[in-house]
């Protein structure tokens, strides 16, 4: 064997071993970027949360994102915030039908819909701002916003109730209310419109009252309770419920 076939001869196993090396670590680098890569991927198309807020004291919107890990909803981003003002809103405050205080701007927001993902969930706060979105096609404006301009008095007692009702998070009043305020007639005096409203709530709270005690949530009864009496301190059916709980849940 001549020494030049000797030298190759004992080199060969070290070239060899840094030739596996070398091919281990493309295997690893590889593979961790496509790991990488399929991470990304599905952060997203599945880690992409958007959603819409509700304001309920001024009525306003506001959108949101961010990212965040699928599955265990663990934040990545810095959320992403932009406020709109909806054009029946704006009338809505424009005219003093609802009222917003600049001393003391509000900080709460009520989720209208939220989305991760595909999936896209609607919350309670959409029975408010759903139905005053509400766009007519045959007179080419909002629904809710023509109706307040022909209903002037009307609107002064609809409005400021919408938005206590709004601000405790009673949205499922709120279609009832509306569709009670539809039926009333622009020269009908504002106080037929005002006792309908007062009636029809006073019974849904003694009916959401009972409901809660019935499914041992006293706290929150109590508290809708009082709520409800501070707006209507001499309603019968609501005094019954504070005087004897007991009684009455068990009545109903």
């Amino acid at each position: 064997m001549s020494d030049a076939n000797a030298r190759k001869s004992v080199r060969s196993p070290a070239s060899s071993s840094k030739t596996r090396k070398k091919t281990r670590r493309v295997i690893v680098i590889t593979c961790s970027l496509i790991t990488v890569c399929v991470i990304v991927a599905v952060i997203a198309f599945q880690g992409r949360v958007t959603g819409t807020e509700f304001n309920p004291q001024s009525f306003d919107t506001r959108t949101f994102s961010f990212y965040e890990i699928p599955g265990l909803q663990i934040q990545l981003t810095p959320i992403r915030r932009t406020v709109t003002t909806p054009e029946v809103s704006r009338h809505l405050r424009n005219k003093g039908w609802i009222k917003v205080s600049r001393k003391t701007p509000t900080t709460t927001w009520h989720t209208l819909n939220i989305a991760r993902g595909s999936a896209n969930t609607s919350e309670l706060a959409s029975l408010l701002h759903d139905s005053i979105e509400l766009f007519d096609y045959g007179n080419g404006d909002f629904y809710w916003k023509e109706w307040s301009d022909a209903h002037r008095q009307q609107a002064a007692v609809l409005w400021p109730i919408v938005q206590k009702l709004a601000s405790r998070e009673l949205y499922v009043f709120v279609p009832e209310l509306l569709a009670i305020a539809r039926t009333s007639r622009p020269d009908d005096p504002p106080s037929v419109l005002a006792n309908a409203l007062d009636q029809w709530l006073i019974n849904q709270y003694a009916i959401m009252v009972d409901d809660l005690r019935d499914a041992q949530r006293q706290n929150l009864a109590d508290e809708l309770l009082e709520e409800a009496l501070t707006d209507y301190p001499s309603a019968e059916l609501l005094l019954q419920r504070k005087e004897s709980p007991a009684q009455t849940a068990a009545e109903k």
